[in-house]
């Protein structure tokens, strides 16, 4: 699986170019991390590790404190750092004018790793693609996070619209868990370019996700899909 990007136009000076733009899946955090390590085969328990990691952050810490720089070979360097202004050279460190932090570096190693092991994966960008931003039951009381079979549902985004009479161009409600199993919503009662409103259908699931496709114009398919929700009984 490659890291996805897209390329964007822009202009820099005078001239006109195309350049490339990384779009991150997410963030994973410590435990996330540690579960990770878990699942490559370490024989370290997970308390283990996220013991581990917590006493290598104190032992940064308390290291660049010293006034030392941590060089962790093939993973980062890790740096004091002071800011601000001074007076004169008789002058001295003074809060908050002067405030000292930590910079880190990511080791040469682990770059190089990365560059020759990485690879890119060419995705579709906002504008080429429609957009769900929020689903919203029209009939629920405010608060209620729940979507209920048989009530108004209204999606919100950008370039939503398509023609229901296409049959590849649809509004889905497909399950979270098997992208297989979905319906197909059969009538709206408005589709705009920001806002597409409907009855919202019976579904076998519990926890389904909203896929709009539409050809935009062009004579590629784009499918644009909304956050997970849970489906009241």
């Amino acid at each position: 699986m490659g890291i996805p990007y897209f390329i964007y136009q822009t202009t820099l000076g005078s001239k006109s170019r195309l350049l490339g733009r990384l779009k991150l899946r997410g963030t994973y955090d410590q435990e996330a991390v540690v579960n990770r390590m878990l699942a490559m085969g370490s024989s370290l328990t997970k308390p283990d590790i996220t013991a581990v990691l917590q006493l290598l952050t104190m032992a940064v810490g308390h290291i660049c404190q010293e006034g030392y720089r941590v060089d962790l070979e093939d993973l980062v360097k890790v740096t004091p750092t002071l800011a601000g202004v001074f007076d004169s050279l008789g002058d001295t460190f003074q809060t908050p004018r002067n405030s000292l932090y930590l910079t880190a570096q990511v080791s040469k190693a682990l770059n190089k790793q990365f560059s020759r092991t990485a690879k890119a994966e060419k995705v579709l960008t906002d504008d080429d693609r429609p957009v769900l931003v929020t689903v919203v039951d029209s009939e629920a009381d405010p608060g209620i996070l729940t979507l209920t079979p048989g009530n108004i549902v209204s999606v919100k985004g950008k370039h939503l619209k398509f023609d229901p009479a296409q049959p590849e161009e649809s509004l889905k409600v497909v399950n979270a868990q098997d992208s297989a199993d979905f319906i197909v919503v059969p009538k709206f009662y408005k589709i705009t370019q920001r806002e597409v409103v409907f009855r919202l259908p019976e579904a076998p699931f519990a926890e389904a996700r909203f896929e709009v496709a539409s050809f935009m114009g062009s004579t590629t398919l784009r499918v644009g899909q909304s956050r997970v929700f849970t489906l009241a009984n």
